[in-house]
């Protein structure tokens, strides 16, 4: 869980947000980098602790395709395998979904418990919809209760759409097979950022956080998707000591 941050005059706007994320679609991106972008913004702009962002497959299966830390990756894993949550509420209703304190809600039981043993307190999923399609969500928590107020759906409102704009930017609205292919290539880069993950975090005898940060800032610095960076790891094309020198150049 990240530690909440005060906000500032760094903190950026959801106006500036939107307008990088629009930027960013014009131009040949990669979704999972819109994703991650999203979920840090996410993070910034509602002062939440942690966010993730969950996609489903044709075969009506979720999948967390961006995660503020492993400590939400690993939540929205469980949430996923346990069937309940806010996040899966609001990919099924296709509504917004609050919890103003999960220690004294009577919702989703296993998913509570894990949560607060992980020091959150209060959540949000906002729906990512396209015309009358739920096609995923985006998870929000806060280690206070009652931090999901009206601002903070607002916002989420908006950061969901621009996830679903992600998905479908490149699409146009005849192509019927757009979306489901778009989804399956996100889920199946996402397989390939977590093995890479894993090979960073042996090599360097590193938690996986620790692996995550350094390659989403080896991308930044090489100017290189995440994707293409996780592969060349997955491919032993570099290792974690190569990437570190190249960051701190």
């Amino acid at each position: 869980m990240n530690e909440q941050s005060p906000k500032n005059s760094s903190t950026p706007s959801l106006t500036a947000t939107v307008l990088e994320a629009m930027e960013a679609m014009v131009q040949d991106f990669d979704y999972i980098d819109l994703a991650s972008s999203l979920v840090s913004s996410t993070i910034e702009l509602l002062g939440a602790n942690a966010a993730g962002v969950m996609i489903g497959d044709s075969s009506q299966l979720l999948h967390v395709v961006a995660a503020s830390d492993e400590d939400m990756r690993t939540l929205e894993v469980f949430e996923i395998q346990n069937d309940e949550g806010p996040c899966l509420d609001s990919w099924y209703s296709g509504r917004m979904v609050t919890c103003d304190d999960l220690v004294t809600d009577e919702r989703w039981g296993a998913f509570r418990a894990r949560a607060t043993e992980l020091g959150f307190r209060s959540a949000l999923a906002a729906p990512i919809r396209l015309r009358d399609h739920n096609i995923g969500a985006l998870n929000v928590l806060w280690s206070q209760p009652n931090a999901a107020d009206e601002r903070a759906e607002q916002a989420a409102r908006a950061l969901a759409d621009l996830a679903a704009l992600g998905l479908t930017s490149k699409a146009v609205p005849s192509e019927a097979t757009f979306l489901a292919e778009q989804i399956h290539r996100t889920i199946n880069a996402r397989v390939t950022i977590e093995q890479a993950k894993g090979m960073l975090a042996e090599q360097d005898n590193s938690d996986m956080n620790t692996a995550y940060t350094l390659m989403r800032n080896y991308s930044k610095a090489s100017d290189t998707h995440l994707m293409a960076t996780a592969e060349l790891v997955t491919r032993r094309k570099i290792t974690a000591a190569t990437m570190r020198a190249a960051v701190v150049r």
